[in-house]
């Protein structure tokens, strides 16, 4: 891809938007672009901040159940934050769904950019602020006792790729969630009326990863 075709890529993401075209100028000139296929690993590699510019990903940690899904990252999104200045290897897996492009800015660049350029400090903050909340939502998600919360991570936990999830035995189900089965129909009645999940032969499909996520997460209307 062409430096002015990488300057435009960037400029339209969230975290670069309002930066100076010479902060632009420098990501492009000292970052990383490729592409990926699907099932790569993206999160390998030197510590940088990593741009989706075509495609999408989904962040997935291991528990002693196997792969939980936690995000998912669409195009235009950005990973990578945790591990820079001085933060832990990977605690989590970015693996890509679809065929895309990448752009990491290594670590070196990020710091001359903040140092450089208000907007782009600003933009970082907040950025940064945002996975803050969103972390402390996920914690919140994890104390919950409600039914519906509890199913929502037990079926972003189990989806495949295409967000298929199967659910044979509903009287497991119930137990592995500790409620009765009234309540589990019940509560799977209410995730189809939200919208979050549809019914399909075998079990359910998940509509959106992301609005389950911000359901479960504390963010429900």
């Amino acid at each position: 891809m062409e430096k002015g075709e990488l300057i435009s890529a960037l400029g339209k993401a969230d975290l670069f938007k309002g930066v100076s075209e010479a902060a632009l100028s420098l990501a492009a000139e000292e970052g990383a672009y490729r592409t990926f296929n699907k099932g790569d690993d993206l999160s390998s590699g030197e510590p940088s901040l990593c741009l989706i510019i075509s495609g999408k990903a989904r962040v997935t940690a291991q528990n002693e159940s196997g792969r939980v899904t936690l995000n998912v990252i669409p195009e235009g999104g950005v990973f990578g934050a945790a591990r820079l200045f001085g933060g832990m290897g990977n605690v989590s897996r970015v693996t890509s769904s679809v065929k895309g492009e990448l752009f990491s800015v290594p670590q070196a660049t990020v710091e001359k950019m903040l140092l450089g350029d208000g907007t782009f400090a600003l933009n970082y903050i907040r950025f940064l602020s945002d996975r803050v909340r969103f972390l402390n939502e996920r914690i919140a998600s994890f104390t919950s006792g409600s039914c519906a919360k509890r199913l929502a991570r037990l079926l972003i936990k189990k989806a495949d790729e295409n967000g298929l999830v199967t659910l044979k035995n509903m009287s497991a189900v119930s137990k592995s969630l500790d409620v009765s089965r009234a309540s589990l129909y019940r509560t799977l009645d209410e995730l189809t009326e939200k919208g979050l999940i549809e019914k399909v032969d075998g079990g359910v499909r998940i509509k959106s990863i992301e609005k389950l996520n911000k359901f479960y997460g504390g963010k429900e209307k």
